[in-house]
């Protein structure tokens, strides 16, 4: 029998077996079923935030060391499930087993790095104008926070926001996608077993038009983390913002990698294969757009061709590859449509197509290479959600930053050249949350700040900020002064 997702509602998992289904697919056999999604309603949801709310006060109270403890444990658990836990991945997600295993070791990572920043939830002390006084700050949680997070990284994402969350005193609702339900489910077993309190983390399945409407418009949500498309965010930040709660918004990017004519050629080659390319180009922070100025152009193409011909695209569980399916039938489908109106722009496509023969019933696509893109087409400018790398042929350096700010997003940028003086003058120049110096625009560091600018997000950002989206300060003037 299927298996079905269950649900944690104040502390206690529930089976709903009357509640309409979704099937989770592995989406390299889209023939296999591994487990029905209920799709929960508002009476849920509401259920859930009922039980965050009612343990909101104790958990809020609770030493934040505590608290930190019990992520320390959270992480050891997940150390020792790694290898099953990597194995659901690549079955639910598709991603090859070497990319799952290293989500596992940062899901870690993370935990122990949160854990640890139990002590380091200080305020801080201020003079007063009046000498009788004492001024202080002290950190407090927002309150009952909901979690919405997508399929590309089904553990590290809800992690990283269950971490936080919890570190900093609130209480949680989290809606995972339906497509990575069972990732989803089973590091929140991890915690439940680290022993995060009954009601303290509660999880609902669904549709994000229910579920996630549910959570953004109940009064005692105060707050939502969310990371997916630039549509919805907003549209949810909008929400939220017309009752006054807060919102924390991850969304999309075109992330540009400008190559210029001093770039060692061999590593930027490299780096753009592996950030264009993998996890099936399914990650916010993807390479999306290589933009190489006039002498390294023709040879950056050739190599990024060398490079992309000797991918192994297949199921994740087999030895030797290095692309997987893409996740979702609707994606795959869009991806396709995007690279036909590329061609149709007048774009040297090549790849791109869907694979059949043995693969046939998975969602796999040859990795593709559009070259002549301008800033007008659609790869010129927006995200694609797949394995697609543009390529845009720059008239010089002015030009391949031009090119690079020549869309509405933000999130990451990356340059590859020898001169310290130009690496400094894109930092400064590109509007962009993150940027790479001789490194692709993936990756990211648990103790450092993740996010973008512009369209890419909104909000604080988060994990190594995660303080400034899950606390708030409260002020305290105290009289100290003796009585006469």
């Amino acid at each position: 029998m299927t298996a079905l997702v269950e649900s944690l509602v104040a502390g206690k998992w529930l089976v709903q077996d009357d509640a309409e289904r979704a099937p989770d697919r592995d989406p390299a056999r889209l023939s296999r079923v591994l487990a029905q999604v209920p799709q929960s309603g508002e009476a849920l949801v509401a259920g859930a935030v009922a039980a965050a709310s009612e343990a909101l006060p104790a958990w809020r109270t609770t030493s934040p060391l505590k608290r930190g403890k019990i992520l320390l444990r959270a992480a050891r658990i997940i150390a020792e499930r790694g290898e099953e836990l990597a194995g659901l991945m690549t079955a639910e997600q598709g991603k090859p087993l070497a990319e799952s295993r290293g989500e596992v070791e940062r899901v870690v990572d993370f935990c122990e790095w949160m854990g640890g920043q139990g002590g380091a939830m200080s305020g801080i002390t201020a003079p007063s104008e009046d000498p009788g006084l004492f001024a202080f700050t002290v950190l407090e949680p927002v309150g009952v926070v909901g979690l919405i997070t997508p399929w590309n990284f089904p553990l590290n994402i809800p992690n990283w926001k269950l971490a936080s969350a919890l570190l900093h005193g609130n209480t949680v609702v989290l809606k995972a996608a339906d497509l990575t339900a069972c990732c989803a489910q089973e590091l929140v077993r991890c915690y439940h077993e680290a022993g995060v309190p009954a009601g303290v983390v509660n999880t609902v399945t669904g549709s994000g038009r229910v579920v996630g409407g549910a959570l953004a418009d109940h009064p005692a949500v105060a707050a939502i983390s969310f990371t997916g498309s630039t549509a919805v965010g907003l549209g949810l930040a909008a929400r939220l913002a017309g009752r006054g709660a807060k919102s924390q918004c991850e969304m999309g990017g075109s992330n540009p990698v400008v190559v210029c004519d001093d770039a060692d050629l061999e590593r930027a080659v490299a780096h753009v294969v592996v950030a264009a390319y993998g996890t099936s180009g399914q990650r916010c922070t993807a390479a999306r757009r290589v933009i190489a100025t006039p002498a390294v152009h023709d040879a950056l193409v050739d190599a990024l061709e060398r490079g992309r011909r000797r991918l192994v695209v297949g199921p994740g569980d087999r030895d030797g590859v290095d692309v997987g399916p893409l996740c979702d039938p609707r994606g795959l489908d869009d991806v396709l449509a995007a690279i036909g109106r590329a061609r149709a722009a007048g774009a040297d496509v090549r790849g791109g197509v869907r694979l059949d023969g043995e693969l046939s019933d998975g969602l796999f696509i040859e990795p593709a290479l559009a070259t002549g893109v301008t800033a007008q087409m659609e790869l010129g400018h927006e995200e694609v959600f797949g394995p697609v790398l543009a390529v845009q042929r720059a008239r010089d350096y002015e030009d391949a930053l031009a090119l690079a700010l020549a869309t509405d997003y933000g999130l990451s940028a990356s340059i590859f050249t020898q001169s310290l003086a130009r690496a400094m003058d894109f930092t400064r120049r590109v509007h962009s949350g993150m940027v790479h110096i001789n490194k692709g625009p993936i990756g990211g560091e648990s103790h450092m700040p993740f996010g973008g600018a512009r369209r890419s997000a909104f909000g604080p950002k988060e994990m190594g900020a995660a303080r400034d989206f899950y606390t708030q300060n409260k002020t305290v003037y105290a009289d100290v002064r003796l009585e006469a």
